[in-house]
């Protein structure tokens, strides 16, 4: 029987090095959050009082916002293979 997609992508997921996370936020992510996320949240957020210094100056993309982002990827396959979660069933009612 073969195993469930979800396990399989979990399993493809683990075998890659940070570092190629890294590049992947370097050169795909980073521009995209410099072009759509970061622009709106300047403009939304930008006049509000104790936000407004997180979100002064231009856009560049890099930053804490994008790491943080990118680390919720890489460590999403480790948090979803914790015991607590291996010790439901996958077959449903």
């Amino acid at each position: 029987m073969a195993a469930a997609p979800d396990r399989n992508c979990d399993r493809v997921a683990r075998r890659y090095p940070s570092i190629i996370y890294g590049i992947w936020g370097l050169f795909v992510f980073a521009p995209f959050l410099q072009q759509t996320l970061q622009p709106f949240l300047i403009g939304t957020l930008g006049e509000v009082p104790l936000l407004s210094s997180l979100f002064a100056g231009p856009p560049y993309g890099i930053g804490v916002l994008t790491a943080g982002l990118i680390l919720a990827i890489m460590v999403l396959p480790f948090i979803t293979r914790s015991p607590a979660t291996c010790s439901v069933p996958s077959r449903r009612c």
